[in-house]
């Protein structure tokens, strides 16, 4: 399907003198074929015995979250998180905490007028990577997004993302390749 589509239309851009610079995949899910993966439930009974969970961000109860921008080092993450906490009413959007300090963050929530779950992404704090945690987020992303109305999601990242097995382990599947010249 989409990889022989986009394999020859590379190579079309090759032959004919571009350079390409980056490729991006595109991935979809409807979210009413949406399971939360057995795996992403089994790491987060493995967290919770650490006294980690994922909750939706309180400012009245989450602490931390000047240090969560130090240690993530994503000046793009952090404007997207400084940007909606500083609306009169916030998106909603999920945090993985210990001890109620940010360790991790999804984005806001909400669906947008096609249907479409809005994503603006995730990132882990580096005190907590390799517990699964990231694909915990995803999953809660998606199961929010289908309890309050989404429909579907799509999204697009680079193909080199070493966060796409996150994205394919609920069941997103890459829908096209696209070239960026």
């Amino acid at each position: 399907g989409y990889k022989k589509h986009a394999d020859l239309f590379n190579n079309f851009l090759l032959n004919n003198g571009y350079n390409i610079i980056d490729e991006e995949d595109a991935f979809h899910l409807d979210l009413d074929k949406f399971i939360m993966p057995k795996k992403v439930l089994d790491d987060l009974e493995k967290c919770s015995k650490e006294g980690i969970s994922i909750t939706l961000y309180n400012k009245e109860v989450h602490t931390g979250i000047e240090e969560f921008y130090e240690d993530i080092k994503d000046e793009a993450f952090e404007r997207v998180i400084r940007y909606n906490l500083s609306l009169d009413e916030p998106k909603p959007f999920a945090v993985v905490v210990k001890d109620n300090k940010v360790y991790g963050w999804t984005g806001a929530f909400y669906t947008e007028p096609s249907g479409r779950a809005h994503f603006d992404g995730i990132i882990i704090s580096s005190k907590v990577r390799g517990k699964g945690l990231g694909r915990a987020l995803f999953a809660t992303l998606a199961e929010y997004s289908k309890t309050h109305g989404s429909e579907f999601m799509t999204f697009f990242t680079g193909r080199n993302n070493l966060a796409s097995y996150i994205y394919l382990s609920p069941g997103f599947k890459i829908i096209q390749r696209l070239a960026l010249t």
